[in-house]
């Protein structure tokens, strides 16, 4: 079950921080680095890989085509579902 939310508050209250002398605030920058690091991290860690976590078998490329084509057929098939 999904629940949505919603939260109510007057127009006033959600005016932005003023950061001082037109720069960011330090917390915005501190969080730019850390996505910057994680980003750094994340391409750096990838790179690194072995070819079987990056690639598919042969089997593997079967099977997904396997499942493409049953795809394809079922939409074929019941084109409102």
């Amino acid at each position: 079950m999904y629940w949505d939310v919603l939260k109510a508050a007057k127009l006033d209250s959600l005016k932005p921080a003023k950061a001082a002398s037109g720069l960011e605030s330090s917390t915005a920058k501190a969080a730019g680095s850390a996505k910057a690091a994680r980003v750094a991290y994340a391409t750096n860690t990838a790179s690194k890989l072995p070819a079987s976590f990056t690639d598919n078998t042969a089997k593997e490329q079967r099977m997904l085509a396997y499942a493409g084509d049953f795809k394809r057929v079922f939409e074929q098939l019941y084109p409102f579902r």
